[in-house]
């Protein structure tokens, strides 16, 4: 199979040139997906077509979108939905990829990128907070990492809106015979690292900008907000100054059960 037989479009004559693609990975929470729920419900993003990829393990259910009318038609692992007057694809992710496939769907996924002409990889994740270090404890939850194709955002990112950058993880001194460790430490993050190291090697010219979150298991629901606002920040995907239970941001159907339902109230 081949890049061009990655993606499944719906309809002809679709064009991703000059798009950004956010992508979620599976990882801590599902903080990362629940954001790009936001996002794709807000905007009312377009479903377009598919990934068809024997990567990513198979799932199936109904539309969980509010707005498609499509209620009884089956989506797969791997939607993507795209906004023309943002000039933006989103691809949800809604099973993880198999395992030991992570470096080999990476470099398919970014060859893909490449051949249709996305101009910039926006890679969301999120990582366990109880591996932060001391001076992590402090500040934002978020951090951001560039490939060597982005470095003209650095100083966007960092002067303009105050973003800080993910931090080295050094050897630990307690154990001085342990093993050198890779520097870049995202525990839980599930292909992130993958995605951005392959971003970095001669398989494409793509800007990729990985956002990530320190979060724990649990309703993360709050964490998904926070993400998606993190990201508008930047890319500035909803402008309006209405703000609701979820600030500017209007959440699926799906999520009245996202948690299950609440105690019964005659237990107290």
């Amino acid at each position: 199979m081949d890049e061009y037989q990655l993606f499944t479009a719906i309809k002809d004559s679709i064009s991703f040139q000059d798009y950004s693609l956010i992508l979620p990975c599976v990882s801590v929470g599902n903080v990362p997906q629940l954001s790009i729920d936001l996002i794709i419900n807000t905007l009312k993003l377009e479903h377009v077509g598919w990934l068809n990829d024997d990567c990513i393990l198979p799932v199936i259910g109904n539309d969980a979108l509010d707005y498609t009318g499509s209620l009884g038609h089956l989506h797969t692992a791997a939607e993507v939905y795209t906004s023309t007057e943002h000039k933006l694809a989103v691809l949800q992710l809604r099973s993880p990829v198999a395992k030991g496939k992570s470096s080999y769907f990476s470099q398919r996924l970014l060859e893909w990128c490449e051949k249709v002409g996305f101009c910039q990889l926006v890679v969301l994740s999120s990582i366990y907070a109880h591996e932060r270090i001391d001076r992590q404890l402090i500040g934002s939850r978020f951090r951001f990492i560039l490939n060597s194709k982005a470095s003209d955002l650095n100083d966007h990112l960092t002067s303009d809106l105050g973003w800080t950058h993910m931090e080295p993880r050094d050897k630990d001194p307690s154990f001085p015979h342990e093993k050198e460790t890779d520097s870049l430490f995202l525990p839980g993050s599930g292909i992130a690292k993958h995605i951005y190291k392959q971003s970095n090697s001669n398989v494409t010219s793509l800007k990729l900008i990985l956002i990530t979150m320190y979060c724990s298991q649990g309703d993360n629901i709050p964490d998904a907000v926070a993400m998606a606002t993190h990201v508008n920040q930047w890319m500035k995907m909803v402008q309006t100054s209405y703000k609701g239970q979820f600030g500017v941001w209007i959440p699926p159907e799906s999520w009245s059960s996202v948690y299950g339902s609440s105690h019964p109230r005659t237990l107290y």
